[in-house]
C-alpha cells in the first residue's frame, strides 16, 4: 500500500490505552530508503521532546479514519528516552531507543529490517541477538544516513532533483510503500519543465545526495521526464502506473 508522505503527518497516532499525538515528520535511511522512524507530535503531554516510533511498532494502518495503531502504551513511550525537539539524534541515542523497546539494531544491517524482510517480523529483543549479527551490525554504525522527510520535501521548494542531461524540478512529496515502510518514489515538481505538473522519480535511480547544496542527483534524463505521465495526489498508484514510469524512462523495475 503506498501513501504519501504529506497525507501521512495528518494521521494520529494510537497506543494501546491512548492516543499519542500526530505524525510531524519521517526519518529515513537515504542508502536503503527506508523509513526508519515516525516523528510524533505529543502535543500536550510531552511538549518539548522528539518522540521516536519505529515501524517496528506499528500495528496497523487505517487510511479511511487515517489512524496508525502501534503495540506501545502511552506510559511506555512517556518514560522512553527522549530529545529536545531542536536536537539531533544520534548513533548511541538510537541504540538507547533500540536498548529501551527491544528493537534489533535494524539498520546496520545489510537487509533493511536486520535479517528480515517486513518491519512486522521483527521480534526479537535487541540484547537476545546473536553475538555474530550484532557485531557486524555495530562495525556499520558509522554509515550514518538518518534524514528527514520535511527537510527533504521542504516547506515551499525541496531539494532540487538533477538528471543526467539537465534539471528535473524539485522535490515535493514522498511516496511510502508501507508493506515494508520503503520509500518508493519521490514526487518532483517539474515547474521548470512544464509548470504544474509532477513526476515520480523512483528511488531506485537516487545515486547521491549533495547535502551542502541541496540537491539529489538521478540516473534518468530530464528530456523524459518531459514525457512522463503527470503524477495525480488523489489516485492511488497502480501497478499498470508504475510500469509506465519505469517504461517512460528506459528502466526495468526491481524485483
Amino acid at each position: 500500500m503506498f501513501l504519501l508522505a504529506s497525507k501521512l503527518e495528518s494521521y494520529n497516532l494510537q497506543a494501546t490505552d491512548d492516543e499519542l499525538g500526530k505524525v510531524k515528520d519521517v526519518y529515513f535511511d537515504d542508502k536503503q530508503w527506508k523509513a526508519r522512524y515516525l516523528v510524533v507530535d505529543t502535543m500536550k503531554w510531552l511538549p518539548g521532546k522528539k518522540v521516536l516510533i519505529s515501524p517496528a511498532s506499528i500495528d496497523a494502518i487505517d487510511r479511511g479514519e487515517e489512524v496508525v495503531t502501534v503495540t506501545l502504551s502511552k506510559e511506555k513511550v512517556k518514560n522512553a528516552p527522549h530529545k529536545n525537539e531542536d536536537e539531533p539524534i544520534s548513533e548511541q541515542e538510537e541504540l538507547n531507543l533500540v536498548n529501551y523497546y527491544g528493537w534489533p539494531n535494524y539498520w546496520g544491517a545489510v537487509a533493511p529490517w536486520g535479517g528480515f524482510a517486513y518491519h512486522s517480523e521483527i521480534g526479537i529483543p535487541y540484547k537476545d541477538l546473536n553475538d555474530e549479527n550484532t557485531e557486524q551490525q555495530e562495525g556499520q554504525q558509522k554509515k550514518y544516513h538518518l534524514r528527514s522527510v520535511d527537510e527533504i520535501k521542504g516547506d515551499i521548494t525541496g531539494y532540487s532533483v538533477k538528471g543526467l542531461d539537465n534539471d528535473i524540478g524539485n522535490v515535493r512529496d514522498f511516496v511510502l510503500d508501507v508493506n515494508d515502510w520503503s520509500i518508493a518514489y519521490l514526487v518532483v515538481e517539474t515547474g521548470k519543465l512544464l509548470t504544474g505538473n509532477f513526476v515520480l522519480i523512483a528511488t531506485d535511480w537516487v545515486h547521491d545526495i549533495k547535502l551542502a547544496d541541496k540537491s539529489i542527483l538521478v540516473d534518468v534524463r530530464a528530456e523524459d521526464a518531459k514525457q512522463a505521465a503527470d503524477f495525480d495526489f488523489e489516485q492511488d498508484i497502480s501497478k499498470d502506473y508504475e510500469t509506465k514510469i519505469y517504461t517512460t524512462f528506459g528502466k526495468d523495475k526491481k524485483l
